[in-house]
C-alpha cells in the first residue's frame, strides 16, 4: 500500500511538471505568435499613429484608423458613430478660434501714428493666426477630406511595393523618433503657451489669449503633418537610389566574380575527383543526370566539352538582364506612385502653407521690431507698466525663433525632396554611361530617365511660388527689410 501511495504520489509530481512544460510552452508559442503578428500588422499607418492622435485632438482629422484582425491591415473608416464624434469636436474648435478672431478684430484700438510695429502686430500678425487655423481645419476635415484618404492610401501603396513587406525596423525606428520629437516639442510648448496665456490674459481678455493658444497649436500641428509628409518622400526617394544603384552593383559583381573555367582544367578536375561525388562537383543539372549509378561506366566520354564558354556567359547574361529590366520597371512604378503622392501632398498642404507663411513673416517683423527697438529703447517704461519686463521681451524672442524655424523647416523639408530627385537623376544617367550594358536594359534606363526628368518633383504654395531654400533666402531679405521701414516711421 505505501508503494502505491509512493508511485502514485510520483505519478502526479510527474504529471504537474509536464503541465507546467505545457503551459510554459503554451505562453512561449502565443508570445512568438503575438510577436509574428505584430510585426506583420506594422505598416506605415502603425508609425504615424502618434502624429495622428495629436491630430485628431486638435480637429486636423476627419476618418479613424482601426486594425482589422482578420486580414492583419490597418482599415481607413469615414463614417461611424466615432467619425460623427469627432466631427462635432472639430466644429466646436473651429467655433472657439472664430470667436477669439472676432474678439482681436473687436479689440484693435491702436493708430498708426502711435507705434507702427504695434499695429502691424493687432491688425495683421494675431488675424494671421487666426485664419491660417481655420483655414487649415476647413481644409484638411471639409475641403481636403478624400485627399488626405488618398495620400495616407498611396503612403501605404508605396512602402507595398518598395518595403516588399520588410519594413519593420524603419517603421518601429520612425513611430521612436516621432514619439520623441513630439514629447519634446510639446513638453516644451506646452507649458510655454499656458503661462504665456496667464502672463498676457491679465493684460486682456484670458479667453481670448487661451484661443490664440490653441490656434498656435492648430498651426504648429500643419506643419508637423507636411514636415512628416516630406521625410516619408524624402526617405523612399532614397530607398529608391538605394536599389536602383543596388540592383546594377549585384549584376556586375555576379558578372565579375563568375570564373570559366578552360577544358583542360574540366578534364583534370575530373579525373582527379572519385565517381562518388560527381554530381557535387558539377554544375549542370544536365550532366548530373547522365552519371547516375549504373551509367557511368557505359560512358567514356564527358558531354561537358559540348557546352561553350561563351554560351554559358550568353545564357547568364540573358537571365541577368531579364532580372535587371523587371526591377527596372518596379522602380519606376514605385516612383510614379511616390510622384503621384507628392502631387496629392501638395493640393492638400498648397493654401495651409501659403497661410502659414503670411503669419510666419508678419510675426517676425512686428516682434523683430519690437525686440530690437520697442522694448529697448521703452525699458522704463515698460517695467513700470508690466509685472515682469523680462518675459515679456522673451517671449517675442521665443516667437521670433518659432516663426523663423517653422520657416527653415518648410523650406528645408521641400528643397532635400527635390534634391534627393536630382540625385536618382544624376545616378540614372551615369548607369548610362557603364560598358558593357545590354541594349534592351540601356533602353529601359533612357525610359527610367524619361519619366524622372518629366516628371519632376517640386512644392508650391498652390501654384504661387515655389516652396525651396529661395523661398528662405526671400523670406529673410523681406523681414530685414520691412524692419527698416518701421524703424524709418518711428523716427519720424
Amino acid at each position: 500500500m505505501y508503494l502505491c501511495v509512493c508511485q502514485y504520489t510520483q505519478d502526479i509530481g510527474i504529471l504537474k511538471e509536464r503541465t507546467a512544460c505545457c503551459a510554459t510552452l503554451y505562453k512561449v508559442k502565443s508570445c512568438q505568435s503575438y510577436i509574428r503578428s505584430t510585426i506583420n500588422s506594422m505598416d506605415i499607418f502603425y508609425a504615424l499613429k502618434p502624429l495622428y492622435f495629436l491630430s485628431k485632438f486638435v480637429g486636423l482629422i476627419s476618418f479613424s484608423l482601426h486594425f482589422d484582425s482578420r486580414t492583419g491591415k490597418h482599415i481607413i473608416q469615414s463614417t461611424g458613430v466615432l467619425n460623427f464624434v469627432q466631427n462635432v469636436y472639430t466644429f466646436v474648435i473651429f467655433c472657439g478660434i472664430t470667436a477669439g478672431f472676432v474678439m482681436c478684430v473687436r479689440h484693435v484700438h491702436t493708430k498708426l501714428s502711435t507705434n507702427p510695429a504695434q499695429v502691424v502686430r493687432d491688425m495683421f500678425s494675431a488675424p494671421a493666426n487666426f485664419i491660417t487655423s481655420m483655414t487649415c481645419i476647413v481644409m484638411m476635415t471639409v475641403i481636403n477630406r478624400k485627399e488626405m484618404i488618398k495620400l495616407v492610401t498611396k503612403l501605404r501603396t508605396i512602402d507595398d511595393i518598395l518595403l516588399e513587406g520588410k519594413g519593420f525596423k524603419i517603421y518601429l525606428k520612425t513611430r521612436r523618433r516621432m514619439l520623441t520629437e513630439l514629447v519634446v516639442i510639446f513638453g516644451v510648448l506646452v507649458p510655454f503657451l499656458c503661462y504665456d496665456s496667464y502672463f498676457f490674459g491679465q493684460l486682456s481678455s484670458s479667453a481670448y489669449e487661451a484661443m490664440s493658444r490653441v490656434s498656435i497649436a492648430v498651426n504648429l500641428t500643419t506643419v508637423l503633418q507636411f514636415l512628416w509628409t516630406m521625410r516619408f518622400f524624402r526617405h523612399r526617394l532614397w530607398l529608391l537610389n538605394q536599389k536602383v544603384l543596388d540592383s546594377f552593383c549585384l549584376q556586375s559583381d555576379s558578372l565579375r566574380k563568375h570564373t570559366y573555367a578552360s577544358c583542360s582544367d574540366r578534364w583534370r578536375r575530373f579525373f582527379q575527383q572519385p565517381f562518388t561525388g560527381l554530381e557535387e562537383g558539377l554544375c549542370s543539372n544536365k550532366i548530373c543526370s547522365v552519371f547516375r549509378e549504373g551509367n557511368i561506366r557505359k560512358l567514356s566520354v564527358l558531354p561537358i566539352s559540348d557546352i561553350k564558354q561563351n554560351d554559358l556567359r550568353t545564357l547568364q547574361q540573358q537571365s541577368t538582364s531579364s532580372d535587371t529590366v523587371s526591377c527596372i520597371l518596379n522602380l519606376r512604378v514605385t516612383y510614379n506612385h511616390i510622384y503621384e503622392g507628392t502631387l496629392i501632398a501638395n493640393s492638400i498642404y498648397g493654401i495651409s502653407i501659403i497661410f502659414t507663411l503670411m503669419y510666419c513673416f508678419v510675426s517676425t517683423v512686428s516682434h523683430t521690431y519690437f525686440t530690437f527697438i520697442d522694448n529697448f529703447t521703452n525699458f522704463d517704461e515698460l517695467e513700470k507698466k508690466m509685472p515682469n519686463v523680462g518675459y515679456y521681451i522673451a517671449t517675442h524672442i521665443i516667437w521670433i525663433v518659432i516663426s523663423v524655424g517653422k520657416t527653415v523647416a518648410i523650406s528645408g523639408s521641400c528643397h532635400m525632396v527635390k534634391e534627393e530627385s536630382k540625385i536618382l537623376v544624376n545616378n540614372l544617367q551615369k548607369l548610362q554611361l557603364r560598358h558593357p550594358i545590354r541594349p534592351d536594359v540601356l533602353l529601359h534606363l533612357q525610359q527610367f530617365s524619361t519619366q524622372v526628368s518629366q516628371n519632376t518633383i517640386h512644392f508650391s504654395a498652390f501654384g504661387f511660388f515655389s516652396v525651396n531654400l529661395s523661398l528662405l533666402y526671400a523670406f529673410i531679405a523681406s523681414s530685414v527689410t520691412y524692419v527698416i521701414i518701421l524703424i524709418q516711421f518711428r523716427l519720424n
